[in-house]
């Protein structure tokens, strides 16, 4: 009888494990070998790193809801979450690092706030607006299983900015800096099918006084 029992819990726990795989990219798509690649659930921590393709995998996972973590030497840490349910095999989407370095400032990406509203159709639209008005660039990268694909557009004069027939998913939206007013930060976006994403205003900073030279940067 204890034999049946201790074998039932056995196929119970292994029928209700759960797995986790995902991909490391650069900016430039590249994938990062060597990723340590961290999750934990209620203190406890499982680790793995990312093979020569940039892949990782975890099993034998229960179900909750994770904090994921993304380390690479030259590279901003990547952290985030995901839920996994009973049952699930769930795959990550493709987890973004960017440079760092004597040259490279920490980039910490922001997400926005935004509206969501519906359009017809299966795409998605992103909508915007930087202020004080100005005419700058925009970069949209949507990141996907398969690499990441980029568009870019330009604010018009009253800064306002569009990206239309968006492939729904994960999006990364740069900002180019205006002369005379600091850097953006990039922004994380998910959108939906039929979504139109209104961001809420992007303000531009202005520098602070020009202090002592520390270094500079070739």
């Amino acid at each position: 009888m204890k034999l049946a029992v201790v074998l039932l819990l056995i196929g119970f726990a292994r029928a209700s494990a759960q797995s986790l795989t995902g991909t490391v990219i650069d900016a430039m798509g590249a994938v990062i070998p060597g990723t340590r690649i961290t999750l934990t659930l209620s203190g406890e921590e499982r680790e793995t790193k990312a093979g020569n393709d940039g892949s990782f995998v975890f099993s034998g996972l229960g179900a909750g809801q994770y904090r994921i973590t993304a380390n690479a030497a030259g590279f901003s840490p990547y952290t985030g979450s995901i839920r996994i349910g009973e049952g699930e095999d769930v795959h990550f989407p493709t987890m973004m690092l960017e440079l760092t370095g004597p040259c490279h400032s920490p980039v910490n990406p922001m997400v926005p706030r935004y509206r969501v509203d519906k359009i017809l159709g299966k795409s998605a639209q992103i909508d915007g607006i930087v202020v004080p008005p100005r005419q700058v660039d925009v970069e949209l990268k949507t990141i996907a299983d398969h690499g990441v694909s980029s568009e870019r557009a330009t604010t018009d004069r009253h800064g306002r900015f569009r990206f239309s027939d968006v492939t729904p998913g994960r999006h990364r939206l740069y900002i180019e800096p205006a002369p005379g007013f600091l850097a953006v930060n990039p922004m994380d976006i998910i959108s939906h099918p039929g979504e139109l994403l209104v961001i809420e205003p992007v303000r531009l900073g202005r520098p602070p006084p020009p202090g002592p030279i520390i270094g500079v940067c070739e």
